[in-house]
Order: structure tokens, then sequence, then C-alpha cells
């Protein structure tokens, strides 16, 4: 079957290496493990040239004065109109890329205010399937306030949602948010959980020794986080937790894998709160290290997220084999079991703190909720098998048709 592959976000990039750019590149590549041939029309570009050109942003200091004397509303609004205006030049792209492709399908992932992948769809009468990574008008005006386009928003997130073929949600928060807010059946919705590509997950046995070497974890518990050192991640949250439980436990270590805005006020908590010695902070790491620093992990924490996010890390921590901790909200239910497959808790410091010492204190437990969300894992949520599902639930007609 062909597939055309459409991000109309003018800067989401292919080749970035950010989730959004590895999230297009995992379903673009399971579709052709698949067996598929796929095409892409990405309008944020393709390259690592264009990721370079687009992160070198030049401040416009009349730009700024501007901002300054004009109500947030309408700057805001002036923002919108031009990712309208930039919809309408992707649609003339998509067309001519239909027009020379002649897919039999095609998969958009879903933006803010951009309705060219639906219309194009319906006016070549081609199967459409939209996916949804957040409630975008909602998150769009929590981020950066309201918006005096904010109807005409509304208006095209309806439009999205109703006209194309399925939409493809990664957490049932998203489904039920949609559903309640723009009445769209429930029959329009798949339920796609995020997943991961098992073959990116590499490790060196010798690497991994030598850091166990140079962290001195070679007879301690280890307890730890990956991922970007932000407030909303909760890493401070997993840094109060350990301040409650470290004297009981002194044999256990705490290691934070990452960089971002946090890091130097997390830094001075631990010195504060006497836990410097027992908290390794690594910074940013290479890519192809992250998961060598994950095999270090006994118990590893995932301390909060967003209501809607079907959150990557967790699928990580538990191809790998790892004890996990997570949020107790729905896209985490959705594929995860509470003392089955790891624990779940409010993200408070107390509850993570018990949580932990149970996961400490229990080393069957550890073993038995690993064991039990690596399978699932393993079988049910890498990305070549959500494509093979995705299209086998809903296109298999069309799938069958073109073999």
């Amino acid at each position: 079957m062909k597939i055309l592959y459409y991000s109309p976000h003018p800067h989401i990039n292919l080749a970035a290496q950010t989730g959004a750019g590895t999230h297009i590149r995992e379903v673009i590549q399971a579709f052709r493990e698949n067996g598929h041939e796929v095409a892409t029309l990405i309008m944020g570009g393709e390259t690592q040239e264009e990721v370079r050109q687009t992160t070198v942003v030049k401040q416009n200091t009349l730009k700024q004065r501007l901002k300054s004397f004009v109500p947030a509303c309408i700057w805001e609004g002036i923002k919108d109109w031009q990712m309208a205006k930039f919809d309408a030049l992707a649609q003339q792209k998509l067309l001519a890329k239909i027009a020379a492709f002649q897919p039999d399908l095609i998969y958009e992932r879903a933006a803010y205010m951009q309705t060219s992948g639906v219309l194009a769809a319906k006016k070549h009468q081609i199967k459409h399937i939209l996916e949804w990574n957040g409630p975008f008008v909602q998150e769009r005006t929590q981020l950066y306030g309201t918006s005096c386009y904010l109807p005409f928003a509304k208006k095209n997130e309806h439009k999205q949602l109703m006209t194309t073929t399925l939409n493809v949600v990664n957490s049932s928060a998203i489904r039920d948010y949609f559903i309640k807010k723009y009445k769209v059946s429930e029959a329009k919705f798949q339920l796609i959980p995020n997943a991961i590509n098992v073959d990116m997950l590499k490790t060196d046995n010798l690497a991994i020794e030598k850091l166990r070497v140079k962290y001195a974890f070679s007879d301690k518990l280890v307890v730890g986080f990956v991922g970007q050192i932000m407030a909303w991640h909760g890493v401070g949250i997993l840094l109060e937790a350990f301040a409650l439980l470290h004297q009981q436990h002194t044999n256990v270590r705490l290691l934070i894998v990452g960089e971002g805005k946090m890091l130097a006020a997390y830094k001075q908590y631990v010195q504060e709160n006497g836990i410097a010695d027992k908290v390794i902070f690594t910074g940013k790491i290479p890519h192809k290290e992250v998961f060598n620093h994950i095999s270090l992990m006994d118990i590893t924490v995932m301390p909060n997220s967003n209501w809607y996010g079907s959150p990557v890390k967790i699928f990580e921590y538990g191809a790998m084999g790892k004890a996990i901790i997570a949020p107790n909200n729905i896209p985490v239910r959705d594929v995860m079991t509470d003392n089955e497959d790891g624990i779940l808790v409010e993200p408070n410091a107390d509850a993570l703190k018990l949580a932990l010492i149970k996961l400490i204190d229990n080393e069957v437990l550890r073993k038995r909720v690993a064991t039990s969300f690596q399978q699932k894992v393993l079988q049910k949520h890498t990305w070549k098998h959500e494509a093979k599902h995705l299209l086998a639930t809903h296109f298999n007609e069309l799938v069958l048709s073109k073999k």
C-alpha cells in the first residue's frame, strides 16, 4: 500500500533529535517494515541542515518592542493568522504531492490550526488518519494565553476531528476529552499509545561496568530517572522523596540522567539537604549512552507527567526490564496495571517515598513487575506492532487489495 506521511507543522523537522522528530521517523519506519511504500511531506523540513537553519534565530528588537505594546490576545491572534496562512501554502504542496505519488492512504501528524490534510484527503477521496498527540487548542491557550483567533481555532479542531477517516490518539484521556468537547463519535477514534523501537535499545557491557565503577555503584541499589530536568517532570518530587528515605536506606543511590532549566536548582537542593554524596547528576550525555545508564538502575522513576500524554519513557524503562514507578494517571493506566506492571502513585513526595521503599525492600516484587511490563512492551508496544495493528484493524481491506 502507498502511504503518504504528512506533517503540516512549520517547525517540526524530520531529522531533529526531538520527541516529535523521533516519533515521526519511527512511525514512517514502522510502516515500511510492514511492507508499505511511504512518501513524506514534512513542512518543517527533512534534513539536518534545515534543523541548523531554524535554530539560528536572530533577536528581532523591533518585534520585541511591538509585542510590549500590542495586547496579548491580538499578538497571539497574529501568530494564529500566520499559522493559517502557512496552512494554505502547505495545502498546495500537499495537493501536488498527492498528484505525483497517488497515495492509497494519508497519515497525518495533527497540528494546531492546520486543516490542509483533511481537506486535501476529502477532495481526492483518499482514506486519512489523523494522529493527535495533544488537545492543541487547550494546550496552546494554557501555554500562551487566549487569542482573538480562538473561535476559529476551535472550529478548525472540530473540522479536523470530524473530516478525517480515523483519529488516532495516544491516550484515552485525549479521546474522552474530544468526545465530550466536540461530540465526536467514539467510533472515530483508535487508541494507539506511544511505543519503542527495540533496535534502538543498544547497550555495551564494558561501558556499563566502567560507569558502575565511575559512580561507585558496585554494591549499591540504584534508583534512576532519565529525561529533561524540567519542573513538570517532577524530578523535584523524586529528590524530596529520596531525602526522606536515604537515612534508613543508606545503600541506595539516585542517578539523574539529563539536563534542563531546573538542574542548577536541584543540585543546590541536594547540597542543602545533605544528600549530595548519594545523588549523581550526569548532565547531558550522548544518546548512545542513555541505555547504558538505564542498565545501571534497579528502580526507574517517572515522577510526573501531564494528564493526556503517553510517556515514551516508561516504554524504554520497561523494554530494558526495569521496575517502574509512574504517575497514577489515565495515560499510564492505559498501558500499566498497578502492582502488576509497576507501582502507580500520586505525584507527591510522600507517596513516591512509600513506593520506593516498597520496591527497595522487596526484590521479588521488583523482578516480578519488571518482567511483567517488559513482556507487555515487547509484545504490544513496539512501533512495528502498533502500525500493523492500526492498519489491520481499520484498513485491512485496503491493505489486502494492494498486495
